[in-house]
């Protein structure tokens, strides 16, 4: 392998594979919320509020918010969900057994879809519509 081909699969490498942390995300819920939430890409949705650790998202009492970017998920990032109050039910960077005695785990992630034809389809992240789900429960 000469240097000239080890320079350029470097540089492919470190343009693709970019593991720096932007900025966490905390999910903030109403206090005392149980069951799913969710947040849906709609780019007619808020804007996450940004600041200098955080992209917050805060859901509303139905359970469902609209957001015009999800991009800071599809990045390298810790996650942390509090209620309004300050509870803290997860976060990434500390003991996950203090969550109030409360769960959260991830259902998943639906792809927006788009029509392609008459009876076709196809779904991707960048569509309106992709959806990611979590549900909130009690531990005991």
């Amino acid at each position: 392998m000469n240097i000239c081909t080890v320079i350029c699969c470097a540089l492919f490498w470190s343009v693709g594979c970019n593991n720096e942390l932007d900025r966490s995300i905390k999910i903030i819920l109403p206090n005392d919320f149980r069951g799913e939430f969710c947040i849906v890409k709609d780019r007619d949705g808020m804007t996450a509020d940004v600041t200098p650790e955080y992209y917050e998202f805060e859901i509303p009492e139905s359970g469902e918010l609209h957001i015009r970017s999800i991009d800071p998920f599809f990045k390298w990032h810790k996650l942390r969900v509090e209620h309004v109050d300050g509870r803290v039910l997860f976060d990434d960077s500390k003991d996950l057994f203090s969550n109030n005695g409360l769960s959260i785990e991830s259902q998943g992630t639906t792809t927006g879809q788009r029509k392609t034809g008459p009876s076709s389809w196809e779904g991707s992240t960048d569509y309106d519509g992709t959806t990611m789900r979590w549900i909130v429960t009690e531990t005991h």
